[in-house]
């Protein structure tokens, strides 16, 4: 994510701009921001069940609804948060790059499934046809991000907020 591509389109004064970017090169406000950003995302995720552009998930598959790992896990069928084991979500994590952050997966296994709801699984439909289930949870819409920006800016410039406990709090990993 290019922070200062999101900076001029968050700000359009300038002068703001110059002020807010040299706060968009601290670490800790990195971590913050991305942090902020993957907790919209599992919130969307497993809260509201909508992808990233708010739309709902589709439903499970019947043969999925009515496996043993579904009831084992007890799911919902009306609950379609992409959340069995907890883990998949749980391993995003923000690493710096010379533009700003990216959110990736930290283990490859979880990244795989991730992968495979993001570009689509094949599944049986009811009609016994072959289909492609996307799930694209992974994104916050940019004005949702514009958002998170200000905040995270906003409660930079706030002396009550310490950036810096915060990140030592975190038990993601960190920036690189």
């Amino acid at each position: 994510m290019n922070l200062q591509r999101l900076l001029k389109i968050a700000y359009s004064d300038s002068r703001a701009r110059r002020a807010i970017s040299p706060i968009l090169q601290n670490r800790s406000v990195k971590l913050e921001f991305g942090q902020r950003l993957i907790d919209e995302i599992v919130n969307r995720t497993q809260k509201d069940n909508v992808d990233k552009n708010g739309e709902p998930f589709e439903e499970y598959a019947d043969s999925y609804t009515e496996s043993k790992v579904f009831e084992i896990y007890g799911k919902s069928d009306s609950d379609v948060n992409l959340t069995l084991t907890e883990k998949m979500l749980s391993s995003m994590v923000v690493k710096n790059t010379s533009e700003g952050l990216t959110i990736e997966f930290a283990d490859a296994n979880e990244n795989a499934k991730a992968h495979g709801h993001i570009h689509g699984i094949k599944r049986r439909s009811k009609s016994g046809g072959l289909r492609k289930v996307r799930r694209d949870f992974f994104g916050v819409p940019q004005d949702e991000q514009i958002k998170i920006l200000k905040a995270t800016v906003k409660d930079f410039q706030d002396e009550s907020f310490d950036f810096d406990t915060a990140a030592e709090a975190r038990d993601s990993g960190g920036l690189e």
